[in-house]
C-alpha cells in the first residue's frame, strides 16, 4: 500500500570531487570528477534537476 512516504532510490552520479560551494566555474579544467553511490531525494521538473545525497558519511547534497 502507498504510504505517501518518499523514500530515496539508490544510483550512481558523476559528482565534482569539491563541495559546490567550492567551485567557481564549472568549465575550470583542474575539476576533477568522480562516479559517487548517490541517494536520490527528488526530481525538480521546472529545473529538470535531480536531488541527490552522497552514500557517504558527509551526508552532502547536490543539485544535478
Amino acid at each position: 500500500p502507498l504510504t505517501g512516504l518518499s523514500k530515496p532510490l539508490p544510483g550512481i552520479a558523476l559528482l565534482p570531487n569539491v563541495s559546490t560551494s567550492e567551485i567557481h566555474d564549472i568549465k575550470d579544467t583542474d575539476l576533477k570528477f568522480n562516479w559517487v553511490n548517490v541517494s536520490i531525494l527528488d526530481y525538480d521538473t521546472e529545473k529538470q534537476l535531480w536531488l541527490v545525497a552522497t552514500d557517504e558519511r558527509e551526508h552532502s547534497v547536490f543539485d544535478m
